[in-house]
């Protein structure tokens, strides 16, 4: 069990599945990466949403997430070389888009994973296990090594690399199986309906409906705006937070203040509310606990 851990910000020791002790970054540790926002769950997302789409198609194949690493690497590689194209066309007086660095995906999962293991990049490496005959072979493996003891040595393979994104995506608050079950749904709908003149105007709703959903999403600042201004903490101790911390406080400013306008309209008089339907916050932000960890 590791949510008190989560609440408190404190280091999840996960020694016993060989991973050591795994670092909570702070908000301000996260932000002075030099990669996008969004990258700091997508990073792990795409893990995730690359592994099913593969099991899907070879669901015999003995394929590990970890083996698709290179994979993602290759297809995000492609995929940013066609943004690239399509945003220098635009953009091709910006200095600042010129100047920008632009890292793959192995390089930006070696940044975040520095952050959680509280160690350099370069001491961060991705290897394949050459013995394929042994019994023990591990095939793709990510070596961590912050020293000389034994204890500084971390080998992320096949079984424990589940473990770590399990934990990773409680840190960053990643509900994993509702977006890969949105991401099929997404998938049916395109597959199974209609002629092409339909599917085409489907395509045309949808990217629509993504680009509306964009600008509604929620940024970190936004959060840290919410949490600030609804409870007077101050900004630079929100940025010493976990970012697991700041979306909980969010949640939980969220829920009082529905808790509140319900009351409000309840005692009001000029409202019929059934008070078994009014929202009970302290029910709702009631922390599951996962005992598998």
């Amino acid at each position: 069990m590791i949510e008190s851990k989560l609440m408190t910000g404190q280091d999840i020791d996960l020694s016993q599945y060989g991973l050591g002790v795994i670092k909570q970054p702070s908000l301000k540790e996260l932000l002075e990466l030099p990669i996008k926002e969004s990258d700091i769950t997508s990073t792990f997302i795409m893990i995730e949403t690359f592994y099913e789409k593969m099991t899907g198609l070879s669901p015999s194949a003995d394929l590990y997430k970890l083996d698709c690493l290179s994979m993602v690497n290759e297809a995000v590689a492609q995929m940013d070389s066609e943004e690239y194209k399509r945003e220098v066309q635009t953009r091709y007086n910006d200095v600042f888009f010129k100047r920008e660095i632009r890292y793959t995906f192995l390089e930006k999962l070696f940044l975040l994973l520095s952050c959680f293991f509280d160690c350099n990049i370069k001491d961060i490496d991705i290897k394949e296990d050459p013995f394929e005959d042994r019994k023990d072979f591990k095939g793709i493996v990510i070596l961590i090594n912050k020293g000389d003891s034994e204890d500084d040595k971390i080998l992320i393979d096949k079984e424990n690399f589940n473990i770590l994104l399990k934990v990773i995506f409680k840190i960053l608050d990643i509900d994993i199986k509702s977006i890969l079950s949105r991401t099929e749904e997404d998938d049916e709908w395109v597959e199974n309906n209609g002629s092409a003149k339909e599917r085409k105007y489907i395509e045309i709703f949808k990217r629509k409906e993504r680009e509306r959903k964009k600008k509604e999403v929620l940024h970190i600042c936004d959060y840290i705006n919410v949490v600030v201004n609804d409870s007077g903490r101050d900004y630079k101790e929100v940025a010493n937070w976990t970012y697991y911390q700041l979306i909980n406080t969010f949640k939980a400013s969220f829920l009082k203040d529905r808790h509140d306008m319900d009351v409000k309209m309840f005692t009001s008089g000029n409202y019929k509310i059934d008070p078994k339907e009014m929202l009970d916050w302290k029910k709702e932000i009631k922390i599951n606990i996962d005992e598998t960890i």
